[in-house]
């Protein structure tokens, strides 16, 4: 009350579940512009070498970025303020894959997983919602350990044509055996690459599926993903409990202390006159 309207925002999505962040920036008199980028993988050569981008070759014309479609930064980056229109197609690309990756995990990924987890529930039953959630919960750890293992292992995500999508531990280039995790319809995963290269310009990868577990039902559970990662996390979860605490940012959906729990988050920062 009593200060004048801010001259612009920044709307935050931490998506978590998909190993994605992005930031979509308003301001007055120009409209929209988002800003991303996407993590090289570390390995070398010409294949790896088109896929990932800085921010700032997300925000310029020097190369084109993304290694599936480069039409999402032709469209939405290069530094190119967009209207209204455009960034409600980037929302409903988020919220379709949003719907796409949970209707994944509850009829496709969850079922393979090691645990014994039936059908879910209809949100109106309330108890038997919450007993098949804390039958749910391990398996946000299970598929850290998996990620972790990965660090080390690799993943590898195989797409031959006419067959199913498979997800697997190990790198085939470096002659190791393949942990096979998850096999995926190929249309349904078809559906989930288009989805998020519409916005991104890449691929769903294997680690992208595993993050997909790691983050599973985030809107309702609250748990650590891994063990050894519970002292680090109650450290990190202070810190920014401090950092929050002395930013006072209005318009946030959620707390610094409770983004790590979940997968979809969306904080809306309002910045002063420029």
């Amino acid at each position: 009350p009593g200060q004048p309207p801010a001259q612009s925002r920044v709307v935050c999505f931490a998506l978590d579940a998909v190993a994605h962040h992005l930031v979509i920036e308003w301001r007055v008199g120009r409209g929209w512009r988002l800003l991303q980028s996407y993590l090289r993988p570390e390995r070398a050569g010409p294949r790896y070498g088109e896929i990932g981008y800085t921010a700032l070759e997300w925000v310029t014309a020097t190369r084109p970025c993304g290694g599936a479609d480069t039409r999402a930064h032709r469209r939405f980056g290069q530094g190119r303020w967009l209207s209204d229109a455009d960034v409600l197609q980037i929302l409903q690309a988020i919220l379709r894959l949003r719907s796409l990756t949970d209707a994944l995990v509850t009829r496709c990924l969850l079922p393979q997983t090691p645990f014994r987890i039936g059908p879910r529930p209809q949100e109106h039953d309330r108890s038997a919602l919450q007993a098949w959630l804390t039958s749910v919960e391990p398996v946000g750890e299970w598929a850290g350990e998996k990620i972790h293992a990965a660090e080390s292992r690799g993943a590898t995500i195989s797409r031959p044509p006419g067959h199913d999508v498979q997800v697997a531990l190990g790198d085939p280039t470096r002659g190791d055996a393949l942990e096979v995790l998850f096999s995926v319809p190929e249309a349904a995963a078809a559906e989930i690459d288009a989805a998020y290269a519409e916005f991104t310009g890449e691929k769903f990868g294997a680690i992208h599926y595993l993050r997909l577990l790691n983050y599973v039902e985030s809107d309702y559970t609250q748990y650590v993903k891994t063990a050894e990662g519970r002292a680090k996390l109650r450290a990190k979860q202070q810190e920014r409990e401090r950092l929050f605490k002395t930013s006072q940012l209005d318009g946030a959906q959620r707390t610094e202390k409770e983004r790590d729990h979940f997968g979809w988050v969306v904080r809306c920062i309002h910045w002063g006159q420029d």
